[in-house]
């Protein structure tokens, strides 16, 4: 078995969830700790950090992401419909229209960068790109059947 940093894992320990999670002291960013048993019954404790509790929770809820970049592409063909045409939108502005729509991300930029993309592919958004920075306009015909 190998973990994704590439470390070899000989045996997995196998443990089972107690049902308890044990959450951050509130406004800190302590670890959360999720309680579990061995299988020869002795306690053990997963430690999570915010990055890897958020990840973790996305993977439990759709293990293949594929709803969630659903979600996050139809939400963001409706606000496109709302731009006018050749008004600029960036994976940091994409990001923050979908983190402030309560959709969960942990690496906002990097998930809107990929449905700007694919917006742009199914002809919603034009691209452009200079001195390696990338950016969109709305495109006057599709913003225009997006309403």
């Amino acid at each position: 078995m190998t973990a994704p940093a590439g470390d070899v894992i000989s045996v997995p320990i196998t443990v089972d969830w107690s049902g308890v999670v044990v959450p951050p002291a509130e406004g800190t960013t302590e670890t959360t700790l999720v309680l579990c048993k061995s299988e020869d019954g002795e306690p053990v404790a997963l430690r999570l950090g915010n990055g890897a509790r958020h990840s973790l929770a996305l993977k439990l809820i759709d293990p293949t992401g594929a709803s969630g970049h659903i979600a996050r592409i139809a939400f963001l063909r409706r606000e496109i419909g709302k731009m006018e045409p050749g008004m600029h939108l960036n994976a940091r502005r994409a990001a923050r229209l979908l983190v402030k729509a309560g959709y969960p991300a942990f690496k906002p930029e990097s998930e809107a960068r990929r449905d700007l993309a694919e917006l742009h592919r199914q002809g919603l958004l034009d691209q452009h790109a200079e001195c390696d920075v990338r950016w969109y306009t709305v495109t006057p015909q599709q913003q225009e059947v997006t309403q």
